[in-house]
C-alpha cells in the first residue's frame, strides 16, 4: 500500500502550475493506491482579510475558483492521458482512492455566506466540483484515519483551538497517533517508538507551489517544496520518500 501526500498548492490567477502537470505524469507512472490532498489547493485571494486595498482591487471569487479548477483539470488530464491506447495496447485503467482535506483557504468561501447570508446556497463548495474527480471530501479540521494514519489540514489543541506547534516528537505525543498535516510552509518529519513496540510517525509538509509568497519575505520563501510518498503503509507504519518540486519538473514535464 502506498500513499501520495500532496501539500498545499495555493493556486491563484497568474501563478505557474507546470509542476502540477509534472505531478500528474508522475502519478500515472507510479500509480499510487491512495492520494491525499492536504487542502488549500485554492488560494482564494479575493476573500483574504490580509490584502491591502490595492492588492484586493479587481479580485473576484469566480476567478479564484476557476484558477484552482484549471489546475485540477491539468493534474488529472496528465494522469489520464496515458490510460489511452498506445501502439495498439492499453494499460489497465487507473482509478486510485482519492481524499481531499478542506483547508482554511477553501473555507474562505464561508466568509461570503457569513457576511452576506442571502448568498448561502448560491455560492457554496459545489463550485469546486471535487466530486467530479471522485474525491472523498472531509470537513475542515476533522481528522480522517487512513490505514492507521490521521490526516488533517492541521491539528488543533482541543483546549485552545490553536494549531499544535513545537518539535515534531512533541506533536506525535500530543496527537497520540501517526499523523500528517499541511498548512505550514515547512517540512518536518519524525518518529517515536512506543511501549507497544510500534513506531508512530509525524509529518508536516505544506508547500507544493513554485511561486513567491510576498507575505513571507525573502527568507521565508526558502522552504522545501514537493510531495511525499509513503511506501509499505500498514497500521500507521510506513517508509517515507520525499519528492521535490524541482525533481518533478526535471524528470516528468
Amino acid at each position: 500500500m502506498r500513499h501520495l501526500w500532496i501539500p498545499d498548492t495555493q493556486v491563484r490567477e497568474g501563478v505557474n502550475t507546470d509542476h502540477i502537470e509534472a505531478l500528474g505524469n508522475y502519478i500515472e507512472e507510479k500509480r499510487f493506491e491512495k492520494i491525499i490532498v492536504a487542502g488549500d489547493w485554492w488560494d482564494m485571494p479575493s476573500t483574504s482579510d490580509h490584502n491591502s486595498p490595492r492588492e484586493q482591487e479587481g479580485l473576484r471569487v469566480i476567478d479564484d475558483v476557476a484558477a484552482g479548477k484549471r489546475a485540477m483539470v491539468k493534474l488529472w488530464q496528465a494522469v489520464n492521458k496515458r490510460n489511452k491506447k498506445v501502439a495498439g495496447w492499453k494499460k489497465k485503467q487507473y482509478n486510485p482512492e482519492k481524499h481531499f482535506l478542506m483547508g482554511n483557504h477553501e473555507v474562505h468561501l464561508e466568509r461570503i455566506w457569513e457576511r452576506h447570508p442571502h448568498l448561502e446556497g448560491v455560492i457554496d463548495y459545489s463550485w469546486l466540483q471535487l466530486d467530479s474527480y471522485g474525491f472523498q471530501v472531509y470537513e475542515f479540521l476533522r481528522p480522517v484515519e487512513i490505514d492507521g494514519i490521521l490526516y488533517c489540514h492541521f491539528f488543533a489543541n482541543p483546549m485552545s483551538g490553536r494549531a499544535y506547534g513545537g518539535m515534531i516528537e512533541t506533536r506525535i505525543k500530543n496527537i497520540g497517533s501517526s499523523f500528517t498535516q499541511g498548512h505550514a510552509q515547512s517540512f518536518k518529519y519524525g518518529e517515536l517508538e512506543f511501549a507497544d513496540g510500534k513506531r508512530r510517525h509525524g509529518l508536516v509538509a505544506g508547500a507544493f507551489y513554485s511561486h513567491y509568497e510576498k507575505y513571507k519575505g525573502p527568507y521565508g520563501n526558502q522552504h522545501w517544496r514537493g510531495v511525499v510518498v509513503k511506501n509499505e503503509v500498514q497500521d500507521g507504519q510506513y517508509d517515507i520518500m520525499k519528492v521535490s518540486l524541482d525533481y518533478l519538473i526535471a524528470k516528468y514535464l
